[in-house]
């Protein structure tokens, strides 16, 4: 694993990574929509209108896992995936679907290939977790294919 500062978006919009990972909550609202309402989550939203739907709908199929939002974004060409890592969006991150979660995201990368991954600090800010307590359930999960990275 490795982490960098710098902005989420940029990595990929400039050719440094192949996927885009942002992380999220497992709650669809009333309207149908995903729960997007803050950092990367809403960065996301606000980039690929409809985003919130899809989001939902693979929720409502598959449940709150990693998933493939988006192949090949125009005009960057990365793919866009999700990392829950809490259950409901008022909740605090969950540690464990953390780990989980990023279990997910390696065996999504064996399969498809991917070679370069950036993924935001998985809970903190918004999840109310710190680094210093998430970097080490990382560590023996995400290898050099995965780069972290803080604003």
């Amino acid at each position: 694993m490795r982490e960098a500062q710098g902005d989420l978006w940029g990595f990929a919009e400039y050719g440094f990574a192949d996927v885009v990972v942002v992380t999220t909550n497992g709650d669809v609202n009333a309207a149908g929509r995903a729960v997007m309402g803050r950092g990367c989550a809403l960065q996301a939203a606000q980039r690929f209108p409809g985003l919130s739907e899809i989001l939902a709908s693979y929720l409502v199929r598959y449940g709150n896992r990693a998933l493939v939002l988006l192949k090949a974004c125009e005009p960057s060409d990365f793919s866009l995936v999700s990392m829950p890592v809490k259950h409901h969006w008022r909740n605090n991150a969950d540690p464990a679907l953390i780990v989980t979660s990023a279990n997910q995201l390696v065996q999504m990368a064996d399969k498809f290939e991917w070679q370069s991954i950036v993924v935001p600090r998985p809970g903190c800010g918004n999840g109310g977790l710190q680094w210093d307590d998430v970097k080490p359930l990382l560590e023996p999960i995400f290898d050099d294919r995965f780069t972290v990275v803080s604003y």
